[in-house]
Formats: C-alpha cells, structure tokens, sequence
C-alpha cells in the first residue's frame, strides 16, 4: 500500500506578500483621495493625483506660445521685399540674419509649449474615462504631433536659407521661400485636426466648456477647408479668406482653452 498522501495546502499569499505588500497595500488605499488616479499593485487603478498642477502648467504654457507668436511674427519678424533679387535680396538676408535667429530659436520654445497644452488637455479628458473622448483625445494629440513636426520642418528650411545665404541663389532662395509658405498652409490643416479632435473629447468629456467645443469645430472645419483649397489659398485666391478666419478662430480657441485649464485644472 501506498503511504498516505495528504494533500498540500499553499497559502493564497507568500509571507513576502503578506508582510510587505498587504500593509503597503493598505495604507496606499487608506491615502487615496476621491478624485485622484494611480496604479494599484495588483495592476488595476486606485486613485492619487489629480494632475491639476500639470494642466495649470499646459494651460500656461499655450498662452506663452500665442504670445512668443505674436511677438515674432509682428514685432521682429520682417519678410523678403517681393520679387527682391540679386542685391536688394542679399542686403536682407544680411540685414535681418540676426532677427531671424531669434525668431527661429524661440519658436522651439513655442513648440514645447504646443507639446504641454495637449497633453494637460488630453489629461482632463483622459479623467472622464469615456472610450470615446479617449479616442477623439488621441486625435488631437496625433494633430499636435503633425503640427509640431511641421512647424520644426518649416523652421530648418529657413534656417537653412540664412546659413547659406552667401552662397544662396536668388531662385534657391525663392523656392525654399514658397516651400514654408506650403507648409505653413499645411500647418493650418494639422490645427485643424488637433481642434477638431479636443473639442470632441471635450464636447463628450466635459473637459472644456461645450460653448468653446462649438467655436472649435467651426475653427476646425475652416481650418480643414484651408487644406482641402490650398492651391487657392497659395496663389493668393477667394479662399485665402479661410486661411486668415481659420488662423484667428484657432488662435481664438487656443486661448481660451488655455486660459480655461490655467484657471481650473483639474476641477470641472
């Protein structure tokens, strides 16, 4: 006969477990305010920080940026005379060297601040836990990344226009001029996207008041328009009349959501 086997029993948890994990446990869940997200250690959410200085910070920094725009693109920024060529050419590009290596320094800056807006921005959307802002939240973020990709490409050409502008030729130089002029038209579309997408997620999240998603999807849909008529936008057609109503609607929109997450972070 077989001796008798009895059957082992396993504790549910290690001693390790038990004697580290179960107190931690505890006390993370007995610190937890209402309101506010992490990570449990079984992998499912429990609640810790609401975000609220990081989406003051995004709020800001939008603002920032539509004030380092204005400032360099009206007060220092000045373009080419047009049709310029041969000396007149080559006497700006000396003249204005020295303004534009601001103007393109700083607009990295800008660009950092586009970066943090939309991810406060996606943040209070990402708290509404609702698949569909969620969704619409990604493409706002995916219009930012093109947006900001776009801007950076923009802004090499025209570095590299003034690096090289003793060697330049007046045509080279014409057609790199024209090449941002494109790509800035094509940057309107991406806010449309970016608009377009946030003021969804916030029309479904309640992340932004539902008076300023309206204003966005108009923003949005001239924005897009821009894009869809760009041949005529470029060549200085009727429907450059998007461009210029879309480019302030966004900036309009892009204020006020960010004056709106400056002022209340995370508090709906």
């Amino acid at each position: 006969m077989p001796p008798d086997r009895h059957p082992v029993h396993f504790p549910r948890k290690l001693a390790f477990q038990e004697h580290v994990w179960g107190p931690l446990g505890k006390a993370v869940r007995a610190s937890n305010q209402p309101g506010e997200t992490t990570m449990s250690i079984d992998g499912e959410d429990t609640q810790q920080g609401d975000g609220s200085g990081f989406i003051r910070i995004g709020g800001a920094s939008i603002v920032a940026a539509i004030a380092i725009h204005f400032i360099l693109n009206a007060a220092l920024k000045q373009f080419p005379p047009d049709g310029a060529m041969g000396t007149e050419l080559q006497e700006y590009l000396a003249r204005e060297g020295g303004t534009w290596a601001i103007v393109h320094g700083f607009r990295y800056v800008a660009f950092t601040g586009i970066i943090l807006f939309a991810s406060a921005l996606f943040l209070r959307v990402l708290s509404s836990r609702q698949r569909a802002a969620v969704g619409w939240g990604i493409v706002g973020l995916l219009g930012t990344a093109l947006w900001v990709t776009n801007g950076v490409v923009t802004n090499g050409l025209e570095i590299l226009t003034f690096l090289g502008s003793d060697t330049v030729t007046d045509d080279l130089f014409w057609l790199l001029f024209e090449s941002t002029r494109v790509l800035f038209t094509a940057e309107i579309a991406t806010w449309g996207i970016t608009i377009l997408g946030f003021s969804v997620a916030s029309w479904c999240s309640g992340a932004l008041p539902r008076w300023l998603s309206v204003v966005g999807w108009t923003a949005a849909a001239l924005d897009l328009l821009t894009g869809v008529l760009v041949v005529s936008v470029i060549s200085g057609g009727s429907a450059a009349i998007f461009a210029d109503l879309g480019s302030l609607a966004s900036i309009l929109w892009m204020l006020a959501a960010g004056i709106h997450l400056l002022l209340r972070g995370s508090r709906r």
